[in-house]
């Protein structure tokens, strides 16, 4: 499953990008991670929260400065999104 839906993220015009970033989340594998960790950067904004998200879930620190960077995004739900994935990330690894 977690391939397919990596796969899915790799056409960058895929319209259910958003859900498709929260169910990798939801799964948690780390394989996921790199992918997830490219839609930090996206357009838009709804999808950068959900990578955050997901991220969080899936929790790895291999994209802590993507993460980071958030945390100052114009858009609310971004920087809580940013925030909240960098706190269970940090929780986790102790």
């Amino acid at each position: 499953a977690v391939g397919d839906l990596t796969q899915y993220l790799e056409d960058r015009t895929g319209v259910a990008r958003r859900e498709v970033l929260l169910a990798l989340g939801k799964i948690g594998d780390g394989r996921a991670a790199e992918v997830v960790g490219r839609d930090l950067y996206h357009d838009s904004a709804d999808v950068r929260a959900a990578a955050a998200d997901a991220l969080g879930h899936i929790g790895t620190n291999a994209q802590h400065e993507g993460l980071d960077a958030l945390k100052g995004d114009y858009y609310r739900k971004v920087r809580e999104a940013a925030t909240a994935a960098l706190e269970r990330g940090f929780k986790e690894t102790r």
